[in-house]
């Protein structure tokens, strides 16, 4: 349209400086949003794209004048967009993320601005615009901090900006050290571990060290602890080190975390050869976390061959104990049926498949009984694919479909697949969908 055009033309045609002026390039860039908004000042999904291609065209300009070593008029456009860009995220529809990776990309040309210009006059004025940048919470709540955060600490950790950044990380850590909630302890976190990074460039190892003394009850920091009582050899105190973190991280519900710090026991454990700690963990591990036959075999590795079947018998009567008290209903142990994969119980896996009447479960473990089990399973697949098809959706049927082929596949399974699927279609005549789908099956 009209608009687009113009804009397309002050883009290409705009009058070049040798001279730092970001709200020229601002007036441009403002007037493609304004431009796009709708009567109460919102972009819809559907014009962001266009947006996002004249502000791209402009990116483009700033990387071909960069190119040309017109340092300044690259860096204006360049500040112009992060600063326009970031005002108007948040009333815009950028699901696509167009906007979010313009941010990014012109955090780039940025850096790159910096480090090909060799004008130190220059390199002042876009540290310092970076640092006014830093206090504008808007990038890190609209997730566009990573490329601004990444050039500013990397740039701000050499001399003449060393002051400044430390100076800006300890105003971040006063501002958050006391909040109470998520994104408060997150942006602690984070700044707590720029300011170490930046005290181990300065060398400045004991005020670091203090640092990570004081703030043990964080784990990432924790984390650099241990990995230096790992350095040290010290496994018995990085044990315990971990072990107190283990504490902190459950009291504060941080699931994740206990595993990580469960998981890196483990390690030491094996490493160590501490098999009693190893079997207990292990153990522990493999009953708590679904689906996680990794600890299941580490503990299996820990048990005599002798025990193993007292050791199998007793962790298998723990699964369908849990499986009992977890839900009113038939509950299908997916740990069970793995251990039974696992140690080729064939008859006890089937039985767990014959009880669920899942298609669901059934189509995933028909591979391991069609050999021994085939007229079972046909039976199985009838009954489930029965249940199943009562449901309705183009997305059933095409389910539907493939359990079909599935039981066809089975020994004389293709005759009962065949039965049932006429039978489908007959008692479901008023589904044209379904009979779309399933009629040109077997043919």
């Amino acid at each position: 349209d009209d608009e687009s055009l113009i804009n397309t033309i002050m883009i290409k045609y705009a009058t070049p400086i040798d001279r730092v002026d970001i709200q020229k390039y601002k007036k441009i860039v403002n007037n493609i949003f304004s431009s796009a908004s709708d009567d109460f000042g919102f972009i819809h999904y559907q014009d962001v794209y266009g947006v996002s291609h004249l502000i791209s065209n402009l990116s483009d300009k700033a990387i071909s004048t960069r190119k040309k070593a017109k340092f300044e008029e690259s860096f204006s456009i360049s500040a112009a967009m992060c600063e326009v860009c970031i005002d108007y995220i948040q009333n815009l529809d950028d699901s696509s993320g167009w906007i979010g990776g313009l941010i990014y990309d012109t955090f780039r040309n940025i850096e790159n601005v910096f480090h090909e210009c060799k004008n130190e006059t220059l390199e002042n004025l876009v540290f310092e615009w970076l640092s006014k940048q830093m206090k504008n919470p808007d990038y890190s709540d609209y997730g566009c901090d990573e490329g601004l955060e990444s050039i500013y600490f990397e740039l701000g950790s050499n001399s003449p900006y060393t002051e400044s950044t430390s100076r800006f990380i300890d105003e971040q850590l006063s501002q958050y050290e006391k909040g109470t909630d998520w994104s408060s302890k997150y942006r602690y976190n984070k700044f707590l571990m720029h300011k170490l990074a930046l005290l181990e460039k300065q060398e400045k190892t004991e005020e670091a060290q203090l640092l990570i003394e004081e703030n043990l009850q964080l784990s990432d920091i924790r984390k650099i602890k241990v990995n230096q009582l790992l350095e040290q050899k010290d496994f018995f105190k990085a044990i315990a080190c971990i072990k107190e973190g283990i504490g902190i991280s459950e009291q504060e519900n941080l699931a994740g975390v206990t595993r990580n710090w469960n998981n890196l026991l483990l390690q030491i454990y094996q490493e160590q050869n501490m098999q009693y700690e190893l079997h207990y963990l292990a153990r522990s591990m493999f009953l708590n976390h679904s689906e996680s036959m990794e600890y299941y075999r580490i503990y299996k590795r820990t048990v005599e061959k002798a025990k193993w079947s007292a050791e199998l018998a007793s962790i298998i009567d723990e699964l369908k104990k849990r499986r009992k008290t977890n839900a009113w209903h038939y509950h299908f142990s997916y740990d069970l049926a793995n251990i039974y994969i696992e140690e080729k119980m064939w008859g006890e896996l089937f039985i767990e498949v014959k009880d669920a009447n899942d298609i669901s479960v059934t189509s995933r473990y028909a591979k391991y009984l069609q050999d021994g089990f085939s007229p079972q399973l046909i039976d199985i697949y009838r009954d489930s694919i029965v249940k199943y098809a009562q449901r309705t959706g183009r997305n059933i049927y095409e389910d539907t479909k493939k359990y079909l082929k599935e039981m066809s596949k089975l020994k004389n399974g293709l005759f009962a697949a065949k039965v049932l699927k006429e039978e489908l279609l007959n008692t479901y005549k008023n589904r044209p969908a379904m009979k779309e789908i399933l009629s040109p099956l077997f043919r």
